[in-house]
């Protein structure tokens, strides 16, 4: 019995006949053929000999031709045919002779934010299409994308371990088998859980998180490292590599990579509406730069008089301004002085008598009737008896954060 195709026989397979092999993948070949029928160019899919003796590979493949030929979308590769070779499993699909999103991140070309966002969206609709149809991707990688004429458009490809969700066959993956690269996988599916569309959000979060910044979202040579950091880690944040990256865009990029996939965008057009909002924004912004361009001398004059009058405006009201602050400061200085001493004497014979209960009610009184925003008591060890912010209580106290000295006196330090 025959159990796998051979170099030999592949000069044909089916009515197809096969040229040379364009990829190699973990599970499958990828051939370049010509459907003689219709004198169309094809890919053929061919599951890898030494699977094919492993019936869980073989299955797991079937599936993802079942899966992926219940697509048919303008940006997802589309799957024309499905059958045996001897007992080797192929399937027939769309020829994509084009780049892949991988190769462009590997000769580290750098692509606009137009161009991200436009990307982003229609890969949110491409996922939020098949992920409608109980479909999920589970290897959703900037390889397994497809760029045509040039970064205008693009294709999702290689359902290479996509379930169909609604399938209550064995043929299944079990929840708690890991599939999928683990540098863009979630963390429920890198924790071996089942997974759902939502993943395959976060693993979109993770290449838009590479595109705009050029480093990788999780980032390690040692597997368990990388899936440590995908499980418990956030990436450093967008702004700190690219302080000039919108900040909508940065929101919708950290929220995909929310650890918990209810906190997550809930589906792939919920992400595309989001990014398209983002790209009208861009839009708006540039047509009215290109419009400023264009302003008139006269409107140029008038706005260089406006601005040279609101200059010597400002500088007057700041005069103004710092010969009244010292005298707001002076008046502020001498209230508070005055309302510090109250407070330290009506707190004075409880703290002398380490009778806390009656500290303790002021100061909830005076944190409910507003009295106070910020109110600490501390005894003579300075730890904290009382306060506005409980978790100050029974802590050494520290003055708060920018707090900066103004006055000093013999009984009184004001900050």
């Amino acid at each position: 019995m025959v159990l796998a195709a051979t170099a030999a026989s592949l000069s044909k397979i089916g009515r197809y006949e096969v040229g040379e092999m364009v990829g190699e993948g973990a599970m499958a070949r990828v051939y370049r053929a010509r459907d003689p029928d219709i004198d169309r160019t094809v890919a053929i899919k061919l599951l890898k000999e030494e699977l094919c003796v492993d019936k869980e590979y073989v299955n797991r493949f079937l599936r993802e031709a079942r899966a992926a030929g219940a697509i048919s979308h303008p940006n997802i590769v589309t799957i024309f045919d499905v059958g045996r070779h001897g007992d080797t499993p192929y399937i027939t699909m769309e020829f994509m002779d084009e780049k892949s999103l991988g190769d462009v991140l590997s000769e580290n070309t750098k692509l606009s934010v137009k161009q991200v966002l436009t990307l982003g969206i229609q890969l949110g609709r491409a996922l939020d299409h098949a992920h409608r149809r109980g479909i999920v991707h589970r290897d959703v990688k900037p390889d397994n994308i497809l760029l045509m004429g040039g970064v205008q458009t693009v294709k999702i490809t290689d359902f290479g371990i996509a379930r169909l969700d609604s399938s209550d066959d064995l043929q299944k993956t079990n929840a708690g088998t890991v599939l999928g690269t683990p540098r863009y996988m979630s963390p429920e599916q890198a924790a071996g859980l089942s997974v759902d569309g939502r993943s395959d959000l976060f693993s979109l979060g993770a290449i838009l998180y590479e595109l705009l910044t050029g480093k990788k979202a999780f980032d390690s040579n040692n597997v368990a490292t990388l899936i440590f950091q995908i499980m418990h880690k956030d990436p450093p944040a967008i702004r700190t590599l690219v302080p000039d990256a919108p900040v909508g865009l940065q929101r919708i990029v950290a929220k995909l990579l929310a650890k918990r996939a209810d906190h997550r965008f809930q589906t792939g057009a919920e992400v595309a509406d989001a990014l398209n909002r983002e790209l009208t924004s861009l839009a708006t912004q540039e047509e009215e730069a290109g419009h400023n361009k264009f302003i008139s001398l006269r409107v140029k004059w008038a706005a260089l008089a406006g601005t040279a009058i609101a200059v010597v405006f400002t500088f007057s009201m700041i005069a103004v301004y710092f010969v009244e602050a010292r005298v707001i400061r002076a008046q502020v200085l001498d209230s508070g002085a005055a309302l510090a001493k109250f407070v330290a004497t009506q707190t004075a014979v409880p703290v002398l008598s380490q009778n806390w209960v009656p500290l303790e009610l002021f100061v909830q009184d005076a944190r409910e009737r507003g009295s106070f925003d910020y109110l600490v008591v501390t005894d003579h060890d300075r730890i904290v008896k009382a306060a506005t912010v409980q978790d100050l209580v029974g802590k050494t106290f520290t003055p708060p954060a920018g707090a900066q000295p103004v006055m000093q006196a013999e009984d009184l330090t004001a900050s």
